[in-house]
């Protein structure tokens, strides 16, 4: 009840104890992501992540639902990859534990050293309540884009890039 002081609660301490309360409150918020991160590290390791037969270079992702309540939400990551998405020929994969592609959106890629760094964002849906989802992301080697299980297809013509699924035709001028 430290901060529970009469003159506190209704804003008529003199400022030094509201500069006291911010470094407390800070204190106390650090202590608490940290014990957040570590507890759900725990969680993690302790999880099967293994993946079918892309163990080698696939990355797990672990989305975490602290609340009471089955959510959707979009999620961003950084991943850390031994190969990056760096031209046509390679992009990023993502999949549910069903195996089902997810679509992501690449926001930006880095190297450093044998690693790329890739800042990856996506839909994590019907997480459940006090609950995870487990998803997995590699470097995929393709020949063309493929279609996407949302009914999404790209395809190329020309120096147009052409998006299509079943309410819009998208087409860019590369």
């Amino acid at each position: 009840l430290q901060h529970q002081f009469h003159d506190e609660l209704p804003g008529t301490s003199v400022a030094g104890v509201y500069l006291d309360n911010e470094a407390e409150y800070e204190r106390v918020e650090r202590l608490l992501s940290d014990t957040l991160d570590a507890s759900l590290a725990e969680i993690a390791a302790r999880l099967d992540t293994r993946g079918e037969g892309r163990d080698d270079k696939s990355v797990p992702v672990v989305v975490y639902n602290p609340l009471a309540w089955t959510r959707s939400e979009p999620v961003r990551v950084t991943l850390r990859l031994s190969a990056g998405p760096t031209d046509e020929a390679h992009s990023l994969a993502l999949r549910n534990a069903q195996g089902h592609e997810v679509p992501a959106q690449i926001y930006g890629v880095r190297q450093e050293g044998p690693y790329w760094y890739v800042d990856v964002g996506f839909l994590a849906r019907d997480v459940p309540s006090l609950g995870y989802r487990l998803f997995r992301a590699w470097v995929d080697e393709q020949d063309a884009a493929p279609a996407v299980a949302n009914g999404l297809s790209v395809s190329e013509a020309r120096d147009l890039a052409i998006l299509q699924n079943e309410y819009l035709l998208v087409t860019l001028d590369k």
